[in-house]
C-alpha cells in the first residue's frame, strides 16, 4: 500500500497494485514491480542441470590431464572452457534422468599436432601396453620428440591414472602400471592417448582406446 507523507501530491512511497512509488533526494520515482522469479522443473532444464553435473564432475577428475592436453586456447578462454565446449555437444546419451556419459566419444585432449595412429592397449596382468605407430601419418605437424600422454579412467571406482610424458612418439610402445582393483574389472577401464610437443606448446586430438 502506498502513503503520501504530504497530502496526495505530496512524497509519496509504497506500491499499488504493480507499481512501486519511492522518494529519494528529493525526487519522485515511479517502477513497475519485477516479475516473480520462477524456477520450473521442467525435463529440460532437469536434463541440462544433470548434464552440466556429469560434466563437471568429469572435467575436475581429469583436471591434470586436461590441463596439459589442451594448451592452444582461444583468447579469452580456459582450458576448462575449451574442454567444455569441446565436449558437450558430443558425450552425453540417453534421456532424463537416465543421462550417462559415453567416454568413448570424450576428448581429454585436443590441439593441432598429428594424433596417434594404429595404437593400441592390451592388459596384460595390472600392466596395460600402449602401442602405436612410430612414424605418424602425413597431415597435421608432428616430431620424432613428441610425447606421448595417456589416461586411464575406471568408472566403478572413479579412479584415475595417467602419464603426462609417457614416451617419444618414435619409441611406438609404453607400459603403464595400474593398481591391482583397476585391473581387476577391466571391463571398466577406459584409457586415451595423445601427444605433446617436446616444449608442451601444442597437444593433438585425443584418440579412446578400447582394452584388450
Amino acid at each position: 500500500m502506498a502513503t503520501f507523507k504530504d497530502g496526495i501530491f505530496g512524497p509519496a512511497s509504497g506500491s499499488v497494485g504493480n507499481v512501486i512509488l519511492s522518494h529519494r533526494n528529493g525526487k519522485p520515482y515511479i517502477r513497475s514491480k519485477p516479475d516473480k522469479i520462477h524456477n520450473p522443473q521442467t525435463p529440460r532444464q532437469l536434463a541440462s542441470r544433470k548434464k552440466l553435473s556429469l560434466m563437471s564432475a568429469m572435467l575436475s577428475t581429469f583436471k591434470p590431464f586436461i590441463r596439459a592436453g589442451f594448451t592452444e586456447l582461444p583468447k579469452g578462454l580456459s582450458t576448462r572452457d575449451v574442454a567444455y565446449s569441446a565436449n558437450s555437444k558430443r558425450v552425453f546419451t540417453g534421456e532424463y534422468p537416465d543421462i550417462n556419459i559415453d567416454y568413448s566419444k570424450v576428448l581429454v585432449s585436443g590441439g593441432t599436432l598429428t594424433s596417434a595412429s594404429g595404437a593400441g592397449v592390451a592388459l596384460d596382468g595390472n600392466i596395460l601396453k600402449f602401442t602405436w605407430d612410430s612414424v605418424p601419418q602425413p597431415g597435421k605437424p608432428s616430431g620424432d620428440h613428441d610425447m606421448a600422454m595417456v589416461l586411464v579412467y575406471h568408472d566403478k571406482i572413479d579412479s584415475v591414472e595417467y602419464s603426462l610424458r609417457a614416451a617419444e612418439r618414435r619409441s611406438g610402445q609404453f607400459e603403464l602400471e595400474i593398481p591391482q582393483n583397476m585391473a581387476s574389472l577391466p571391463d571398466s577401464l577406459h584409457t586415451w592417448i595423445s601427444f605433446t610437443s617436446a616444449d608442451g606448446r601444442r597437444t593433438s586430438d585425443s584418440e579412446y582406446l578400447q582394452v584388450s
